[in-house]
Order: C-alpha cells, then structure tokens, then sequence
C-alpha cells in the first residue's frame, strides 16, 4: 500500500518504507530495475533517488519475509512516498525482467517465467552455470561430466535456447553436445528463464527459450561493496573462489570480479573417472555513467576453462585406459595431471548497455563483441586436432513509449554478425559467415484485472559458407590441392508472433494464457557436418537441404497463493514443422586408425511436445518451508508416435527447509537453516530406437547454513552432501552413460560467503 504526496522537491523521489504496524523497516532493497538504481532503507526506512528526468517509474521493493511490492509510479517534480510491505513467507511476486524488454509483475507477465537469486543456488553448491538451474521447472541438461552442460527447456535444447548475459547474447559453439556456456556462476545475481518461443524479440535460436544471467546492480549512490566466496567438494576435491567488489561515487561506476576453479577427477560410487579434471577461471572488469540522461555501462571480460575428455576405454578387467592403451593407475587416478583427449576453451568478450530517457519515450542500446576460441587436443598437447575460432557482434535497439492510459508500446531492431574460422588438423564443419536481422512491435494493455499483450516480429538469417583446401587425407592446408564444401549461400526468414493475456479472477487467483510461435534457421553443422566428433565419439554428416523450423505454442498458467501456500501448474502444447534431430545411420559403422564409430545423421520431421510443470510452496509454520517442483514433457515424430531422441524423464523435486531461531538479543549468531532435498528421476522408456531407456533413481541432499555478524557484515557458512545415499545412477541425459560411466556419487560441500559495504559519504542517496 502506499501514499503519494506531490511537492517535496524538484526530480526527487523519497520515501519510506513501514511494516503493517507502521514501524520503519531498515534493509529494504528498492530499485528502478529500467534505470538500474538501487537503494537500502537505513534504520529509519528512507530512501531517495535525486536528479530523475523521467516522470515514470516501476520500482520494487524487496525484504526477505515480506511480500515483494511493485509500485507503478508518476510524479512531477517531487514525490514523497509512504511504502507499507506486507508480512509473508512466501517469496513470491517476484518482478520478472524478460531479457531485455519489459519489467513486469509476474502475475502480469502471461509468459511462463521462473527467476530465482543467488542465496537460492548456492545453497545447493553447483558445478557450473547450467547446473544452477537444472532445478527449476521444466529445465533439465545435457551433462558431460561435472563441468560441461546444456540447457534443456521442455526438451528442446541446443541452438533453440538463447542464454543472454545482462542482455546480450552469449554465443559460443552451441551446436556441440560437449561445448558448455562460457559463464561464471559466481558471478550471477539473478537468473530468469523463459520456457517458450521468444523468437518475438530475439529471431532465431530463442524458439524453445531464453535463459537471462544478470550481474548485480550498481552500488548506491556513493558507496563500495563487494564479496568474497569460497566453496569446497570433496567429490572431486574441487576448491573455487571468486572476488568482487563495485562502486558509484557520484554516478560514476567501476566493478572488477575474478573467479578460479580447479578439480580433480570425479568419483561414481564404484570408481573415479578417468581424464574427468578440469579448471576454469574467470575476469572480469566493467565501468560506466549514472547520469539525468540515464546510464551506460561497458564491461571486459575474459573466460578459460581446460576440461578433460572421457572416452571410456577399459582393460579386459574393466580398468580405464589412457590413449595409448595403457592402464591408468591408482595415482594418476587421484591426481589432477591433463590427460588426452581434452578441450580448451577462451572466451573473450566486450559488452555495453546504454537507457537514454527521453520525454516521452526512452532508447535502450545493448551492444557486444565476443570471440570464441574452441580447442580438441586428440593425439598431441601441442598441437589441436580441432580448432574453431568464432567471431560475434550483436547489436539490440529498443524504443520503449511509457504506459500512459494502460498502454505500453515497444519496438525494435537488433542484428548479429558471425564470421567462423577453422585452425587446427581436422574438418568438421566449415567456415562461415551469418547476418541476421530482425525488426518487431510489442504492446500492452493493462486493466485493473487483466493484462493483454501482443507482438509481431519478421526475421531474416543469411548464411555464407565456405570452401577449405585439404590436403590428400581431408586434412586443412592452405593451398591444398583439394576443395571441402562448396562455396553456398543460403537464406531464411519468416514471421512471428506473440500475444498473451493475464486474468486476476480473484484475490488470490490468476490465470493466463499466451499463443506464440518460433522461428529457427539451421545451423552450419546441422547443414554440413562431415566427419569424426571427438566430444561425441561419433562420425556426423549433415543435409544440406534443411528446412527452417517453425513452432506454434499454446500455454495454460494458473496462480493461487494464499497467506502460506502457493501453487503454479503451467501446461504447454508445441507443434514444430521440420523438427531437426539427429538418427544414427541404421548398423552403418566409421572405422579409422582402429577405432570404430557410429555414424549419425540430420534428419527432419513435423513434431509435437506437450507437458508441463507444477511448482508447489507450503509454509504449514513460519519457519517451515516446503516446496515441490514436478517437470514432464513428451515429444513424438510426426506422423505417427515415434519418440523424438534426448527428451528427459518426468522429474520431482522436494525441498523441506527449517529457519530455526539462534542467538539471543544482541548475539551475533543470525539467520541459520537446515534443508532436506529429495530429487526424484522417473524411468524414461519412450525413447529414439538408438537410445537406452533410463531406470528410476532417488537423490537424498542435506544441507545447512548459518551467518555470524561481524560490525556490519553477516559472514555466511554452508555445507551439505549430495547424493547423500551414494546412489549408483545414470540421469537420463547423461552423454557419458553411452560410455559406461555414471554420475558422481556422495559428495560433501562447504562454502563461505564475505560480504561488505562502505558509504564513503554522508550523500550515499540518489
């Protein structure tokens, strides 16, 4: 609830946030998420943003155990608020910032959204960004071991799921089965995702989904902080640490983080896996303006990672194997040695983000420049077997015109250029270059009790591949006598759509519905791969005849939420005309060199996916939290009934959590909790004919944590075990399971997290 009193000041917004019994309430985090600033109420929960231009503003407000405000906000001149938040256990009401378009209330949005923030996925110490939220509904990955994922979102993955990182694209290789995201998990304050086609503002390769990483807001108005965060597993004796720290003195800001992992070889419960280590570090450093005209803000980083590659090869005893046919033993086995085959991976990358305010409408620019370099070490560590070397620019425009009447308008263009070179001593697929580009309309309507949206977008993709001179043995060779590929140029485009619309039927139940469809042009390797895939141990050809894909989608969401319980069922139906998927080639074998490997092929049909999820939170006390998240997605060929390949198994996950009080008035023991995970996989028998059905295992996690108060920083404590009954398991999606090798068993984790804030004046509002 709140009060607006106009007259205070020119271009100021003040105010104060109270509980219900009208006490101020200090630690409220309220922000402008469109301009990116940010406040924390003092002890006498004030806050002010000073030398605003604009006459509009969405700002939330955010305190644990209170429900999350959205407050919709006009002034001219001088505002002065007066805020009450409202008592709850339930974290809902989140505000939800879909990629880069809009902010909206999540009963608003009519897209299927789930964010979650930090505190959420370090409790559950994850080993790579994708892992984060493998846990939330209807997301589910394609692992390679411990440190290599891709998302799945209702069983699409791949080049159909976007990742952004604070709006802007991340494009790597993401064709491969092994080729993770380039992104450092410590560094992600928030993460949304979009289960759907959000083709509407970002063209291709958005058909089944967007997956938003976004970094920490500015500091406050003259102030410094930052963080400090270790963690421990015992499973494969990994350590990482990541530092940060950021400042704003006077609308200026700087940031710099830096982040390390090192881990040795994983263990099943039967065995330690061989060639499984890996290492990665991250850096980091950004700087930019808060000004009256808005911000903008530009980061530098520079992202590694060296990863073994498992391939599986045992003695007659069942021992693993090194290249050379050699047993490995005990030592090289506990150690943290490299071993062939391994991959590395550089990603380096310049991004910018610039909100201009205008009188009546304001701009949003989101540019960035990466290069990716991807390297496969096969016979030598000296020289790559295989070698990509990816090249990106994108460019995001948006026109944004305020909701004035309950209407809201967007529109905007962006575009992408990619230029691909191939190094090293093999052929997989071959150089080339893409244009894309896309222009769209987006508008809302909001009523008092519904909300409608709607949008149109055309795309256009075009597509230049190149010859390479090979030598005798189809190896590159600049001047070689012979010709890989063909000098071809192709060219996609199409319309999509999007319109949504959000029910409030009562006060404490929602409904909405959205239809939306998908566009998504082929990719090179889907179109010309020709040879063998040491990630995948497999020889892969693609069909230069492909078709672009074309999804139409229809959601059903509905929300209840009552004082302590909240439920969210979603249902989906997705028709996709020209599905592309890999077959293997019927009994059709590639032999080379002594090794024998299947052979696989692109092949395209209609295909139809439905499922859905149901996320469930229960507070029967105060301190008692239990949540319950079930996914389940079928995908089937058409015409007929036959099992599309890679669809995960229907999933249930259960979370009880306990926050008991500790610590006395005074004492600087805080806030602890103890949580109980119970991950239970369901058997996975509608397969591709070339796939292994999965059985049904349970996963049993504990975990607890504690913050020790030091002046004004709450040092945090956390451990837990994984897989606490040490199940002998293969997940559904698991690469290596084809190979004979199963995931990590029981593992121990501890992590301890250091924050810190410095007001270095007096004038720390703005």
């Amino acid at each position: 609830m709140s009060f607006v009193m106009p007259g205070y000041s020119q271009q100021t917004l003040s105010g104060k946030v109270v509980s219900d019994s009208l006490l101020p309430l200090p630690d409220v985090e309220v922000t402008i998420p469109d301009l990116r600033l940010r406040q924390i109420t003092g002890t006498d929960g004030k806050f002010t943003f000073r030398n605003l231009s604009c006459d509009h503003a969405l700002l939330q407000f955010r305190r644990l155990g209170y429900k999350t405000l959205l407050l919709d906000v006009r002034f001219s001149g001088d505002t002065l608020l007066l805020i009450t938040l409202e008592e709850s256990v339930i974290e809902g009401h989140e505000v939800v910032i879909t990629g880069n378009l809009t902010g909206s209330d999540h009963e608003e949005n009519s897209a299927p959204v789930h964010s979650m923030n930090k505190n959420e996925w370090r409790e559950n110490a994850p080993s790579n960004i994708i892992d984060v939220i493998s846990k939330t509904p209807g997301v589910s990955q394609v692992s390679t071991g411990p440190q290599v994922s891709k998302p799945v979102i209702r069983g699409l993955g791949f080049n159909r799921i976007l990742v952004l990182h604070d709006g802007v694209r991340q494009e790597g290789q993401q064709w491969g089965d092994e080729h993770g995201v380039e992104l450092d998990a410590f560094g992600a304050e928030r993460i949304e995702v979009m289960r759907g086609p959000a083709s509407l503002i970002y063209g291709s390769d958005a058909m089944g989904g967007v997956i938003n990483v976004l970094e920490p807001f500015p500091s406050p108005w003259n102030s410094i902080e930052g963080e400090v965060f270790s963690e421990m597993q015992s499973n494969n004796r990994q350590y990482g640490l990541s530092a940060f720290l950021q400042g704003n003195r006077n609308g200026v800001l700087w940031k710099f983080r830096t982040s390390y992992k090192n881990a040795g070889n994983y263990r099943t419960p039967e065995e330690i896996v061989y060639n499984s280590m890996f290492r990665e570090m991250s850096v980091m450093a950004g700087f930019g303006w808060q000004k009256k005209w808005g911000y903008s803000q530009h980061a530098l980083s520079v992202w590694k990672s060296t990863i073994g590659l498992m391939e599986g090869e045992r003695d007659s005893l069942g021992a693993f194997t090194d290249e050379e046919g050699n047993t490995v033993t005990e030592d090289f086995l506990k150690g943290r040695r490299l071993a062939l085959p391994f991959q590395q991976v550089e990603h380096r990358k310049w991004t910018s983000r610039t909100h201009l305010l205008r009188e009546k409408y304001h701009v949003d620019i989101i540019a960035g420049w990466q290069e990716n370099i991807r390297k496969e070490y096969e016979g030598s560590i000296d020289t790559a077997a295989m070698q990509f070397n990816l090249f990106s620019t994108t460019l995001d425009i948006q026109f944004h015109r305020p909701r004035t009447g309950g209407w809201e308008f967007i529109w905007g263009l962006n575009g992408m250029y990619q230029a691909n070179r191939i190094r090293g001593e093999e052929l997989l697929i071959p150089e080339f270059r893409i244009s894309d580009a896309g222009l769209f309309l987006f508008s809302k309507r909001t009523l008092k009790k519904s909300t409608f949206s709607m949008g149109l977008r055309y795309s256009y993709r075009g597509m230049e591949i190149f010859s390479t001179a090979v030598d005798a043995y189809g190896r590159p060779l600049e001047g070689g006598p012979f010709q890989a590929f063909n000098d071809t140029v192709h060219h996609f485009y199409g319309p999509s759509f999007s319109t949504g619309l959000t029910l409030r039927l009562s006060p404490v139940l929602s409904i909405k519905n959205s239809i939306s469809s998908g566009f998504r042009a082929p990719n090179p390797f889907e179109l010309y791969a020709a040879g063998v895939h040491e990630g995948t141990q497999r020889f892969e050809y693609g069909n230069p005849g492909m078709k672009q894909e074309m999804s139409f989608q229809y959601d059903l969401g509905l929300i209840l939420e009552k004082k302590k319980f909240h439920l969210e069922p979603s249902f989906f139906v997705n028709i996709i005309s020209d599905y592309t998927y890999l077959l293997r080639a019927g009994d059709a074998m590639f032999i080379e060199d002594g090794d024998t490997l299947e052979i696989f092929i692109h092949a395209q049909s209609d295909a139809l996916l439905y499922g859905g999820e149901m996320m469930a939170d229960w507070h029967p006390i105060e301190k008692l939290h239990i949540r319950n998240v079930f996914s389940w997605v079928e995908g089937t060929s058409l015409p007929g009934s036959t099992p599309l390949p890679m669809i995960p198994a229907p999933r249930v996950i259960t979370d009880i959590k306990f926050e008991p009080s500790v610590g006395r008035n005074g004492s600087r023991w805080k806030a602890a909790w103890l949580k109980l995970t119970a991950d239970l996989n369901m058997e996975q028998y509608r397969v591709a004919y070339f796939e292994t059905p999965s059985s049904m295992y349970l996963l049993l996690g504990l975990g607890g944590g504690i913050s020790y108060k030091v002046k004004n920083t709450e040092i945090k404590f956390r451990a837990g075990v994984h897989n606490l009954l040490n199940t002998n398991y293969a997940a559904h999606l698991s690469r290596l399971r084809y190979i004979g090798i199963q995931n990590a068993g029981r593992n121990f984790t501890f992590g301890i997290e250091i924050p810190f804030k410095h007001i270095r004046t007096e004038d720390s509002n703005r």
